[in-house]
């Protein structure tokens, strides 16, 4: 028999929710909300608040929000990775003794 191909029902900078069921990469994600950020044919890659996954169709849910709402919660992501970059900076100034190109690369960082 053949088997008809479905497409992948989501979208690049749609907003869905990870459902992490059987897969042990998602473990304590599940319900973590996230954006979608690259199509592929049977999964999506999203960038969740600690990094980005390649997920299966099936371990996402769209949260069918509207442009606007997508739009919006994109920003939130942004600027959530900024914080997360500034804590991480903040870490490093207040280890102390740094080498001279790790002391190089906060500046230009930071």
């Amino acid at each position: 028999m053949e088997r008809t191909n479905v497409s992948n029902p989501y979208r690049v900078k749609e907003v869905c929710q990870i459902v992490a069921k059987d897969n042990p990469d998602l473990r304590g994600k599940g319900g973590f909300w996230c954006i979608v950020s690259q199509v592929n044919e049977f999964s999506c890659t999203v960038v969740a608040w600690d990094g980005l996954y390649t997920v299966r169709q099936e371990h996402l849910k769209s949260l069918e929000y509207s442009d606007d709402d997508c739009a919006r919660m994109r920003e939130i992501c942004v600027d959530a990775e900024r914080l997360v970059a500034r804590h991480r900076i903040t870490k490093l100034r207040n280890i102390g003794k740094l080498e001279e190109a790790a002391v190089a690369n906060k500046g230009a960082l930071g």
